[in-house]
Formats: structure tokens, sequence, C-alpha cells
């Protein structure tokens, strides 16, 4: 799985172990995947690719390995033009950034259909989002939400 140039996240956020004990080995273990990537093409073949890595070393310890897909989606890209405006508008509120990419739908997917789209994240206590220990800083607030708002009114004046 290694050399790949895209952006790819896999997250296991949801696991089930058939009766769970401290001192014995369950019969089987259920769980979700959740794979996130700015390439159609790693979306359709990552796990594909990376149950056939494991599958082996399953079979030669006696573990069936079975899987089937729940979901999927579409990459959604930010507009280039909105990330370059929120880059300098980051840049005039003399704001450190760093332009990643986000495997997150928001409600992203759905705006990108009806105008241009982008996104301002700010930092979070050791990069953990979406969970209990997610702790931000008010100066991280307060820095995003500069952005933001210099974002917007910078796009206010580029829309004709």
């Amino acid at each position: 799985m290694s050399g790949n140039p895209n952006y790819v996240v896999a997250t296991v956020g949801w696991l089930e172990i058939a009766s769970p004990s401290l001192n014995a080995v369950p019969g089987r273990v259920e769980l979700v995947l959740e794979l996130r990537s700015d390439s159609e093409g790693v979306l359709g073949t990552f796990t594909e690719s990376l149950i056939s890595d494991i599958q082996q070393q399953f079979q030669e310890s006696g573990i069936s390995l079975t899987s089937e897909m729940l979901s999927r989606g579409t990459p959604t890209a930010c507009s280039p033009e909105v990330m370059s405006i929120a880059e300098s508008a980051a840049e005039a509120c003399g704001t450190r950034y760093r332009v990643l990419p986000s495997g997150a739908g928001h409600d992203a997917v759905y705006a990108s259909r009806l105008a241009p789209m982008g996104m301002v994240f700010i930092p979070c206590l050791n990069g953990r989002s979406h969970c209990p220990e997610e702790s931000i800083t008010p100066t991280d607030l307060a820095n995003g939400t500069s952005v933001l708002a210099e974002t917007l009114v910078r796009l206010d004046k580029a829309m004709p």
C-alpha cells in the first residue's frame, strides 16, 4: 500500500466483539472501516488491496475474513479559487496556515453542487477531532473566525 501519492485516511470507528472477555480470544469481531481519499481510484481499490495483503496471514492463522461495502461517496474537491482566496485571507490576518486535503463531507458535498466551495479548519489538540478528547484554544477559534470572515469579505468582492 506504500508509495500512493493520494490522500488516504482509513479509520475504524465501530468495533463489536462477540462475547468480549479480558482473557479469551473472541470467536468473532466485526468492524467498520471508513475510508476517505481525494482519489476515486483509491476509493475503488484500497479496501480490496488491503484485504489481499492480509488474507494469507489470516488464513495461516485460521482466521476467516469477509467484507461488504456499506456505502460509498465520491470525493468532492474544493474550488481552487475559493481556497486561493482563503489563503490570502489567512495571510492578511497574519495567521499561520497550511493547505491540506479533507476527506470530510460535511455539507460541502451538497453546497459544491450549488456554488464553489472551500473549507477553513482550525487546529485541534493533538490533531484529534470528532471525539471526546477534541479541544481547541480560544486563540485558534478567534484566528479561524477571522480567516473565515476575511475569506467571506474577499469572496463577496470577487463574485460578479
